[in-house]
């Protein structure tokens, strides 16, 4: 008997092994995959009767490409999307560390070439500049901006050491050039029906179209995801039906 639930399309949680890696990453949720598959087909004619007639069909060349749509901005999500290689941020600590200038004008910015800024003290070269009056701080970003014009000032800070095992992402934008291979795989995750369905397929990925990284309204932001399908084993990526 038909099944209406079976009308549908499935949308899940992908995830992601670059090659060489040994372990997959979430992409967090997929709001839509598609898969475009190309035949390139060579028809056979025979004229032994006078009549030109078409007896056989070969496949002569097939292809697949893939397109994905992820829900999440995040940063794993973000370096695929401007083909980049990524690794972890690392600073060795800092104690008392100086910096110090001259003709700071209002709104001028200082990068203090550290995250996690601690025990920040902005002076005029002689007195404290005030918190809040004076200048602005982003500690976690390690940027200072002045409130007021300075003749001279210094700035003293301490800040941690970072190591990969904090894991913050850094990601060199546009250095993969040859875009982003691995296994892509996502899994259906609403409980539609009795079944569910599991996709899987080697590919290389390229971004695809515009990446908004700042907008004033409040609207949701998605990143898109293009490329091809590579044959592994004789196909073109797996479709696999599995329990709810």
């Amino acid at each position: 008997m038909a099944n209406v639930k079976n009308i549908r399309s499935f949308s899940g949680w992908g995830y992601f092994r670059k090659t060489g890696e040994d372990h997959f990453v979430s992409f967090g949720h997929v709001e839509s995959l598609s898969r475009a598959v190309e035949v390139e087909k060579e028809d056979i004619w025979c004229s032994g009767s006078g009549n030109r007639t078409k007896e056989d069909t070969d496949i002569i060349g097939k292809s697949a490409s893939i397109a994905v749509t992820l829900r999440e901005t995040n940063a794993r999500n973000f370096a695929i999307a401007s083909l980049s290689d990524e690794s972890f941020f690392v600073q060795d600590a800092a104690t008392a560390e100086i910096l110090s200038g001259t003709d700071m004008p209002v709104g001028g910015m200082v990068e203090l070439g550290y995250l996690n800024a601690t025990n920040v003290v902005v002076t005029d070269g002689t007195d404290d500049l005030k918190l809040g009056q004076d200048y602005e701080l982003d500690a976690a970003a390690g940027t200072i901006e002045f409130l007021t014009a300075q003749s001279t000032y210094d700035i003293t800070f301490d800040a941690p050491a970072i190591t990969e095992s904090d894991a913050k992402i850094v990601s060199k934008l546009l250095s993969a050039d040859e875009g982003i291979s691995g296994e892509l795989v996502v899994v259906q995750k609403q409980t539609r029906g009795s079944t569910r369905y599991k996709f899987s397929c080697s590919c290389t990925l390229f971004p695809d179209g515009d990446q908004t990284l700042i907008k004033e309204d409040t609207g949701k932001d998605t990143i898109t995801l293009s490329g091809d399908i590579k044959k592994v084993d004789g196909e073109f990526g797996e479709l696999v039906e599995i329990d709810n």
